[in-house]
């Protein structure tokens, strides 16, 4: 492998600017021999998991952090140094969205961006969407120097870099050469990056497509928008060439990316304390409340098959400091039985006596013989999993109800990603590629199969 590390690209999870999944973008990386790569979505964390797997699979040191759009719409990338800085990433993010409320779009102040990074962030200056490029174009040398001191300030010398991303189109030599010269006045390094939105010369097609899309104008209506969006993983031999005016920019890149390198684990979330009785612990009162709920279901005395099953599961919930966590979902179901809201325990939480003396599910363990290792085991490092189904009209109810009584910020919501279906795929295809609208409406009710050469590809 090269030296070279890209720290600037995208994935599909920069909607209509990424062109490849996560994994690709990874894959592509590793067959360029790059020793590393950054995936910067914008202003989100979305492709990380995918990402990182991928990574890890393929033995690539992978750099996580993502892309803030500013108040003034230009996009600010980030990288995380540690584990610290992935914290404040997301906790950015979170408390952005938080006070934002729902449907305002993401636009981050930067300072309130500085506040958080407390040294742990590498910040970029951006590509022509970033925010030195948008002053050096508008208002010129002086201005874009003024900005950098300004970055400075706010993240500190050593966190900042003055990216060089280049295309290698005719006529970028003025800009290389003004890029370098703000980081030879700013005394901050050049870093050149690629700012890939594709992974290969293969995917570079469906990146434009992506770019018309976004732009809602055909394909050879957006000709001045498509060089910056030519933008893929590169090798070191490539960079090199494009960059061959400032070859430091390419070294520099391969030894910041070095050093940004570490043993990146997403945090364990810290659960907020279950409220136990004054002189009870979390272990005391989920045994007390086990055996009053074994009682009630078994009998008094409990059977000596039952008691045996509850005292090995509780043994192994304390050996993993989870009995908060099962308070908290037995707080929840209890509000919705005393709120005559329906609830019901599923999945592996079945197999556990311990939930079903909770009253969290309805199956006895026990009398079923279900293992109670498919649920949890000693090895699990991860919480386990407790499904609660609640019927559907009371749900916000209860989600109301969870927010008031731990907080917003200790509580979140998941959400799946929308991938595009064939139909609307098929119908902006067909738009980026300059058929009218009433054409591609009829192309994308037809049966795949049936499409026509021209309008398939």
């Amino acid at each position: 492998m090269s030296g070279y590390i890209e720290l600037h690209a995208h994935s599909a999870y920069s909607f209509a600017v990424g062109a490849c999944s996560p994994r690709e973008m990874v894959h592509g990386a590793k067959k360029l021999g790059i020793s590393g790569l950054a995936l910067l979505d914008y202003d989100g964390v979305y492709g990380l998991m995918e990402a990182r797997a991928a990574a890890r699979k393929a033995e690539l040191p992978f750099l996580p952090g993502c892309e803030f759009t500013l108040e003034d719409e230009t996009h600010l990338p980030v990288i995380c140094r540690s584990s610290q800085g992935y914290s404040a990433l997301t906790g950015a993010i979170s408390a952005h969205h938080l006070a934002a409320g729902k449907r305002e779009a993401d636009r981050q102040n930067l300072s309130e961006l500085a506040s958080w990074a407390k040294g742990q962030w590498l910040v970029l200056t951006g590509t022509r969407a970033g925010p030195l490029r948008r002053v050096l174009y508008r208002f010129g040398i002086a201005a874009a120097t003024r900005f950098l001191e300004q970055l400075k300030e706010l993240f500190g010398a050593e966190n900042i870099a003055v990216e060089a991303a280049l295309a290698g189109f005719d006529g970028e030599e003025r800009l290389a050469a003004q890029l370098a010269y703000l980081a030879r006045k700013t005394k901050l390094p050049l870093v050149a990056t690629s700012a890939a939105r594709c992974a290969d010369p293969a995917s570079q097609r469906l990146a434009d497509v992506m770019t018309a899309t976004r732009l809602a104008r055909p394909l050879d209506k957006i000709q001045d928008d498509l060089p910056a969006c030519h933008a893929m993983l590169r090798s070191e031999a490539e960079m090199l060439r494009i960059h061959r005016h400032f070859p430091g920019a390419v070294a520099n890149a391969a030894q910041i990316g070095k050093d940004l390198i570490f043993d990146f684990s997403t945090p364990v979330p810290h659960l907020p304390l279950a409220r136990v009785p004054p002189g009870y612990s979390a272990d005391s009162y989920l045994e007390q409340l086990t055996w009053q709920g074994a009682r009630r279901r078994y009998g008094d005395p409990v059977p000596k098959k039952a008691a045996d099953t509850i005292r090995q599961e509780l043994k192994v919930i304390f050996q993993k400091g989870f009995s908060g966590y099962f308070l908290i979902v037995k707080e929840i179901v209890d509000y919705c039985f005393s709120s005559g809201i329906y609830v019901q325990g599923r999945g592996s939480a079945a197999n556990s006596a311990v939930c079903y003396c909770l009253g969290i599910t309805a199956v006895d363990a026990v009398r079923h013989q279900m293992l109670f290792d498919r649920f949890l085991t000693p090895d699990r490092k991860d919480l386990p999993d407790i499904d609660l189904d609640i019927e559907s009209n009371q749900r916000e109810k209860v989600l109301q109800h969870v927010y008031n009584k731990y907080g917003r910020e200790n509580a979140a919501q998941v959400a799946n990603v929308i991938s595009y279906r064939p139909r609307a795929a098929l119908k902006d295809a067909s738009r980026a590629l300059g058929y009218d609208a009433k054409t591609a409406a009829k192309w994308s009710r037809l049966d795949r199969n049936s499409l026509p050469e021209n309008g398939a590809s």
